[in-house]
């Protein structure tokens, strides 16, 4: 099924035809746009998307009856056609010379980087969909509809690790948003009320670290009009994620791009990078060893130690982004604050065994599930016990020598040497570092005024967790509260003039 994770990767379609629009959106940046008329039967969309220079276009035709796929037309680039015919229980799709015949019901023709025919899939909730240029049959997953923002609907769907959500106001979608992607599709009419942004005058400067083969890229968000300014860097927790500190499917809330439009209106900088092989950055994240993640920081520091324009220079780390972010304050005599997300207290081997057995008891798993969990569990044991015994590759695809380079760390002993304002923040709802490591670095921060925050029903990303949480709904699952930011920006406010 790797073509899933293509799914809204590739093509999309042009020509001019009056009707409603939706603007195509990839964080900042728009992409393009779907037309869509609706002419007696039948649904036409003509999309055009702008990637990397090249034009794609894809044009499209869905023919209904009493509401229902009947036939499907639709072009890819002006080269390649594709025709299906869709009865009660059954589908053929032909692309150039070859067909293939589905059987199910409610059996929806999709396309990558199309979008308004999702409204039909979101409102009829067919388990079984089509990829008719690829001849491939997706399964499909929904969520009941909830309230959302604006008095609209949402219900989302998910297909493999891949999350869709579809906004709708008065039964017409709105909205159609693909976290994992980065992308956004937004009505016409309601642009302005999904994209309303805090403009924010600051300017961005680009940060490149070379380090050994890699070159590391990330920005520097300067406050406007300040010539002597504090600065926070942000470091990330593990495994690869890019400079807003995004992991789909898990983490998509861009927790680090949005501090850091909260920091420069308050008129603290931020310095914040795409890990290796990772958006710009070059490089294999996942062959570097925990010493050099270390040093990258520290090269980061350096970076900015150097610059004639900042007054006072921060850290703050999430998850292992957290410990580097410890030691970096035990070690660096000028660091002038350290904020922890969700950081561990004790050594990796002991974190990966509690969060597994944590996961193990959580509402509503299955037998397999379990047993799946008890399957990662002895893949890490294996991972660690090869690593001690000097293995250069683990079956959890981390190096040997960074398994054992995180065993020697001690969180605790670094916490104790601290002098900094140090202020932790952790979610109670947080399955993979337990609300018990918070209130362990706080009591091993002797020589350090520390503050602590715990959010109710917030998990290890900072966002909503559904675990027994009477105001969880979807927009909340992909959104940090603004409650964070203004704890971080008041503990800065204090500290960092």
């Amino acid at each position: 099924m790797k073509h899933i994770y293509i799914f809204l990767l590739i093509a999309i379609f042009s020509l001019g035809c009056f009707g409603e629009e939706y603007l195509i959106y990839s964080g900042d940046a728009l992409l393009g746009s779907e037309k869509v008329t609706i002419i007696e039967n039948k649904v036409i969309t003509k999309t055009t998307m702008n990637i990397s220079g090249l034009k794609l276009t894809y044009n499209q035709t869905l023919t209904l009856i009493d509401g229902k796929p009947s036939k499907y037309q639709s072009n890819i680039n002006g080269q390649v056609n594709i025709f299906g015919t869709i009865l009660q229980d059954s589908a053929t799709f032909t692309v150039a010379n070859q067909s293939r015949t589905f059987r199910g019901k409610g059996l929806y023709p999709l396309e990558n980087n199309t979008f308004y025919l999702w409204s039909y899939v979101f409102s009829d909730a067919p388990e079984q969909l089509v990829i008719p240029s690829q001849l491939t049959e997706v399964r499909a997953i929904y969520s009941p509809w909830q309230n959302g923002p604006f008095q609209t609907q949402i219900r989302q769907v998910n297909i493999s690790q891949l999350a869709l959500i579809g906004y709708f106001s008065e039964e017409k979608m709105i909205r159609f948003t693909i976290p994992m992607q980065n992308i956004d599709v937004i009505h016409e009419d309601w642009v302005k009320v999904f994209r309303e942004e805090e403009k924010v005058e600051m300017t961005s400067e680009t940060a490149v670290l070379k380090r050994g083969d890699d070159l590391l890229h990330g920005e520097l968000n300067i406050p406007a009009n300040r010539a002597n300014f504090p600065v926070l860097l942000l470091l990330s927790g593990s495994g690869p994620q890019d400079r807003d500190n995004n992991t789909p499917p898990e983490m998509t809330n861009s927790l680090f791009k949005n501090l850091s439009i909260t920091l420069t209106s308050l008129g603290i900088g931020t310095l914040r990078f795409d890990d290796r092989g990772i958006g710009k950055s070059t490089g294999d994240h996942m062959a570097q060893d925990f010493e050099t993640l270390v040093q990258d920081a520290r090269e980061a520091l350096e970076f900015l130690k150097k610059r004639a324009d900042i007054s006072k220079i921060g850290i703050l780390g999430h998850s292992e982004g957290g410990i580097i972010s410890l030691i970096l304050a035990a070690e660096e005599d000028d660091l002038a604050y350290c904020i922890l997300m969700a950081a561990p207290s004790t050594p990796l081997d002991e974190i990966m065994v509690e969060q597994l057995n944590a996961q193990k008891n959580l509402p509503g798993l299955t037998a397999n599930d379990i047993n799946s969990l008890d399957e990662v569990l002895k893949i890490v044991n294996n991972s660690l016990e090869l690593a001690k015994n000097g293995a250069e590759t683990t079956p959890l695809g981390f190096t040997g020598k960074y398994l054992r380079d995180h065993l020697k760390v001690k969180p605790l002993e670094y916490a104790s040497k601290v002098a900094c304002p140090v202020l932790i923040l952790q979610g109670d709802s947080d399955v993979k570092v337990l609300p018990h490591h918070a209130k362990d670095l706080e009591n091993a921060l002797v020589n350090a005024k520390v503050k602590v925050v715990n959010y109710q029903y917030l998990n290890h990303y900072f966002t909503s967790s559904p675990l027994n949480n009477p105001e969880f709904n979807l927009e909340s699952a992909f959104t940090t509260p603004d409650k964070v930011y203004k704890d971080i920006a008041t503990f800065l406010l204090h500290h960092a003039f």
